[in-house]
């Protein structure tokens, strides 16, 4: 499985990250409320001076949503603990998806616990 690495995202509130100038558009929508698909959800905010452009969906969960078709049914099944108790999920440290609890590694991110 292919996993970007996390980084920090280059915020746009103040200064555009390309060129520095502190005019910036609010955010602004790409297309009409009646467009198909994805793009009456974007809003774009833009630098006036170098046109860098920041996209940024509004209501990203009801896109994936009606994208996918379904919601997600809850965490998936954790393996039974010692004795037969279910254990508990945690977030993984690294990148915050639900690993079994007596887990030391993440499927997601590659993340492994430091050995005792």
């Amino acid at each position: 499985m292919l996993v970007w690495p996390r980084r920090a995202r280059a915020q746009m509130q103040h200064k555009c990250p390309e060129c520095g100038s502190e005019r910036i558009s609010p955010p602004v929508p790409v297309a009409s409320a009646g467009a198909p698909g994805l793009l009456p959800h974007l809003r774009a905010r833009i630098c006036a001076d170098c046109g860098f452009t920041e996209f940024h969906t509004e209501n990203a969960l009801d896109v994936y949503l009606a994208q996918t078709g379904s919601a997600p049914r809850g965490p998936a099944p954790v393996p039974a603990a010692e004795g037969g108790v279910s254990a508990a999920n945690m977030q993984c440290p690294a990148c915050g998806s639900l690993i079994p609890a007596a887990s030391t590694r993440c499927d997601v991110c590659g993340w492994t616990a430091p050995r005792k």
